[in-house]
């Protein structure tokens, strides 16, 4: 289903037209972060694959902490991209340290999954 955007209206009657949304990187899979970067960004796809790792290895998802990409390419990330992580909206714990979650996807957190977290001796399933 498309979402209907309304643009502002301003208070000399103007219409401003509404905000693109930046792209959250962790919608993307690896080919479509490197298309992300090539067509959006005009970057080499490499890039893609320092800032999967500054996210998903290093669990920065701010974008002037990722201290191996330029300042010109940081700038361009904070204007057409975010990183937005599901928020925790339910924890049922159990017992034995299992933990059921609901989580909010989205900027709009209209979009929903259900987890479940297992602990277990040096790692979490």
């Amino acid at each position: 289903m498309n979402e209907v955007v309304i643009p502002s209206v301003l208070q000399d009657g103007s219409v401003r037209p509404p905000e693109p949304r930046k792209q959250n990187l962790l919608d993307l899979d690896r080919e479509g972060l490197e298309r992300f970067f090539a067509d959006t960004l005009g970057e080499a796809r490499y890039r893609a694959h320092q800032v999967m790792k500054w996210i998903h290895h290093r669990y920065v998802t701010d974008f002037d902490q990722m201290t191996d990409l330029g300042k010109a390419l940081r700038a361009k990330l904070h204007q057409h991209a975010e990183v937005l992580v599901p928020n925790v909206v339910f924890d049922k714990p159990s017992a034995d340290g299992t933990h059921k979650w609901l989580l909010a996807m989205g900027a709009d957190g209209k979009n929903a999954i259900e987890t479940v977290y297992i602990p277990d001796k040096g790692r979490g399933t």
